[in-house]
């Protein structure tokens, strides 16, 4: 399944925001990019995984246990705490507030005039780099008098 299925099989499930999922080669699972992925570091986990289940469901795998928990308390949903990491299962009509809030990545909607200052800023940017490439060169001074030897 490519990633632009992926997006609009989501989208098919009624979310708002385009989040970018990618899809694990060994288990054909359904995986959200997130800021922090989850590691095991010194026997404790790091980051989150966030992945679809297939039952309109997302299963968020955290450290983050006290956000995670008064979470599912606020909005009664199901969750498994662990020893130092969480597993909560969010619905997919909760998925547009509370994925974002573990690090699930998003593309940002941006306004006419944000996307023109973005654009302005690349191509100072580029400018930039080109002035570089072609020093200017350096004005000597004294060296504008006719007669004058260098």
């Amino acid at each position: 399944m490519t990633a632009k299925e992926m997006q609009a099989m989501l989208r098919g499930l009624g979310l708002r925001k385009t989040f970018k999922p990618y899809q694990e080669p060994e288990t054909d699972t359904i995986l959200l990019t997130v800021r922090k992925p989850a590691q095991i570091v010194d026997g404790r986990l790091v980051g989150s995984e966030i992945s679809f289940d297939g039952k309109n469901t997302f299963k968020v795998w955290t450290p983050r246990k006290k956000k995670a928990a008064a979470l599912a308390r606020a909005h009664a949903l199901k969750i498994r705490l662990l020893d130092g990491e969480v597993e909560l299962y969010v619905p997919v009509n909760l998925a547009d507030a509370l994925l974002p809030l573990f690090g699930a990545k998003t593309r940002r909607e941006l306004t006419p005039e944000q996307l023109e200052a973005a654009r302005l800023r690349i191509q100072q940017v580029r400018n930039r780099a080109n002035l570089k490439k072609f020093p200017v060169k350096v004005e000597v001074a004294g060296a504008q008098h006719k007669g004058v030897a260098l």
